[in-house]
């Protein structure tokens, strides 16, 4: 068993390592990026679990954790095809600047705190060695910073939807999968029609009633049981974000909400590989 624990964790280094050195040397640091994490789940009776993790997110260089999520949870399996589950997640995301003044370099780096609170009902059915699954997730995260509400909310409210597809072998213990999760944002800062073309001056601020899809997740991986307390995963995820950039500000009594420029669709792809360790007892 030690042998196996051995050679488990130089597969996750190995891979962590391979990660590090494909977006160390992009140029757009941002798309390719890295997760390792640890969970700890632990079954209080027959269907009732209670679980802590921990998950560290690299992007933009080698030395620089992007952000890491520290989660405490708890999961009930109502019976053979539905579980619910609840979880807080504390997040810390690292924040780099780089100022100039008198023509000196400065680089600030600070730490921003969210707090995520999240509800799940999760669906299944097996057919054969095949198991099949939906996930509604709402989840709401709070930024503890100020923000302009004209442009973001304080506390952004998502609902994602997962679909997922697993084959468990018979003789060994490995298990494929593979899912698709779009991410519904419920509550963005919606402005009025002006907003999107040459009258932007003229567009009013209606409050966060705009609901979009702002992300897209395709994810493929292999869950590996090493024993009945241990197991390992190792997957890949890739993400098509989208946004709206939005410039508007106030502008004193008269004028009040003003938009700087018209709003438009920003969007982005990003690949990940991670490597992820339970122990359950």
């Amino acid at each position: 068993m030690r042998k196996i624990l051995y050679y488990a964790l130089a597969c996750c280094v190995a891979l962590f390592a391979s990660s590090v050195n494909i977006y160390a040397d992009d140029d757009d640091s941002d798309s390719f990026g890295a997760r390792l994490s640890g969970e700890v789940d632990y079954k209080i009776m027959k269907g009732m679990h209670v679980y802590a993790s921990e998950e560290l997110r690299f992007f933009g260089g080698s030395d620089f954790i992007d952000r890491s999520y520290s989660e405490l949870g708890f999961s009930y399996k109502i019976n053979d095809h539905l579980k619910a589950a609840v979880s807080y997640t504390a997040i810390a995301v690292n924040k780099k600047e780089v100022i100039m003044p008198d023509n000196e370099e400065i680089t600030l780096q600070w730490t921003e705190w969210r707090h995520r609170v999240s509800a799940d009902l999760t669906a299944s059915v097996k057919v054969g060695q095949w198991r099949f699954s939906l996930r509604e997730r709402i989840q709401g995260t709070y930024k503890m910073r100020e923000l302009n509400n004209y442009q973001q909310p304080q506390m952004g409210w998502v609902l994602r939807s997962r679909l997922k597809v697993a084959y468990k072998f018979r003789s060994v213990p490995f298990e494929p999968y593979a899912y698709f999760e779009p991410r519904l944002l419920l509550n963005g800062a919606k402005w009025s029609e002006e907003s999107l073309g040459k009258n932007y001056e003229n567009a009013s601020f209606l409050g966060h009633k705009d609901v979009y899809f702002n992300r897209y997740r395709c994810a493929a991986g292999l869950e590996w049981k090493l024993n009945k307390r241990n197991s390992l995963d190792f997957y890949m995820l890739y993400d098509h974000l989208y946004d709206k950039e939005i410039d508007a500000r106030k502008e004193g009594s008269i004028k009040g909400v003003v938009l700087k420029a018209p709003i438009h669709g920003i969007s982005s792809d990003r690949l990940s590989l991670g490597v992820a360790y339970k122990y359950s007892f």
